[in-house]
Order: structure tokens, then sequence, then C-alpha cells
């Protein structure tokens, strides 16, 4: 994992690592680990390998066709789509891998982005409920808006031997990263 995190002194910045940008940041470096321990969680019943990675990509249009360039940058306003991708390099299957993607403050989910689509998600990062998120407003049920949203987390998969498996979500930029 710190091959992609080389400058542990910056809150949000890119490397690149076999010609792609990779998002890396303190907030990744525990996004990151987060992704793996939840991954070992529903692997823990076989001692194969399992790793996980994180990329990020900026997506811009241009005469209504999506690009997706380097997000070496990233401005209030910009959508960034991650790409979770699970790689599993064993010989035996894994059942019920749990992925789920921290969404750092500063992004907001934007619905329906997420492929596949997600199952949960959650304010805090621990306690996940059934996506879309409701609350209680004065005895009315409403939805929780998607800028609140700090984690999402889609249904358990089965990944075979030698198989990986892609997850993605956009977000927006809806505040500039805070610099020390």
């Amino acid at each position: 994992m710190d091959k992609y995190l080389t400058n542990q002194n910056t809150d949000c910045g890119y490397a690149k690592v076999k010609g792609e940008h990779v998002l890396k940041s303190r907030w990744l470096k525990v996004s990151m680990l987060i992704l793996l321990v939840i991954a070992s969680i529903g692997y823990a019943q076989k001692k194969e390998t399992v790793f996980t990675e994180l990329k990020a990509f900026k997506v811009v249009k241009a005469n209504n066709v999506e690009k997706f360039v380097n997000a070496d940058k990233a401005k209030p306003g910009d959508i960034i789509e991650y790409r979770v991708v699970t790689n599993n390099t064993g010989k035996n299957g894994v059942r019920n891998l749990v992925i789920t993607l921290p969404i750092p403050v500063g992004m907001e989910y934007l619905n329906s982005s997420a492929k596949p689509q997600i199952a949960k998600a959650s304010l805090d990062g621990k306690n996940f409920a059934n996506a879309p998120l409701k609350k209680k407003v004065q005895g009315k049920e409403v939805l929780i808006p998607y800028s609140e949203y700090r984690s999402i987390r889609w249904n358990p998969v089965d990944l075979g031997a030698n198989k990986s498996v892609e997850m993605r979500a956009r977000v927006k930029v809806s505040l500039p990263a805070k610099k020390n």
C-alpha cells in the first residue's frame, strides 16, 4: 500500500503509478486500510491473497462524451470517479467479500453513480443502513442529503480464484481541500 502513498505530509494529492494517477492522502491511507480490513473479514476462512486498490479519475465531458483523465488536481464542482478493484490471486474462491468506499469530507456522493448499485450507506463510516438513508423530521420521513454520506457499501460478493471485481462510484468536490 505504501508504494502509492509516498508523501505523508500532504493532505490531498496524487501519485503516478503504472501510468495512472492514484489519489494519495492521509485519508486514502486510512480508507485503504479500512477496505483491506473489511475485505479480510469476509475472507478470513482461507489463507489466500486478496488485494484491494483504490483509483481516482476526474470525469471530463467534451462534446457530450465522458473522458477519464488524471486526477492530479481537483477543484469544487469537479466530478471524481473512484474505482475499487479487488483481486483474488489465491487458488480458492472468496465468499461474502464486503467492499466499502469511504467518502471524504468535502466530497458529495452522486446518487445512482455506483456500479453496481450500492446497498448500504453510512453517515459515520460505522453504522450502515439500506440506501437511500432516511430520518424523521417533525414526524415525517425525509431523505438524508447525499452530501452527508461518509461511506457506501456494496452487497457482499463471491470472488472466484484468480478473479477480480471492480466497484465504481462518483463524488462531486464540494469544498476545497484543507492545507496544513
